[in-house]
């Protein structure tokens, strides 16, 4: 769905990432807050990337796998114009 990752995944670590080509700013912003996160404070901006949507779970494999080839022949195809 095209959503960030922003979360504490176990004791010290964290994890921010997938921006999806949003740009150089939600991955500065991104990184600073999940610094204030990891140092056990809070803020306003925390608060808004914690009410945004969440990544939807990955199929299992072999699943995941078939649907990444199909994804990847289409825009192959759809590419192919644009040469």
């Amino acid at each position: 769905n095209g959503s960030q990752i922003f979360e504490k995944i176990d004791k010290n670590i964290f994890a921010a990432g997938c921006y999806n080509g949003s740009g150089i700013g939600v991955g500065t912003l991104f990184g600073e807050q999940i610094a204030i996160m990891s140092s056990n404070q809070q803020s306003n901006e925390i608060e808004k990337i914690n009410q945004r949507v969440k990544p939807n779970l990955l199929p299992p494999k072999p699943f995941l796998n078939l649907g990444i080839q199909a994804r990847l022949s289409f825009e192959r195809l759809r590419a192919r114009s644009e040469i």
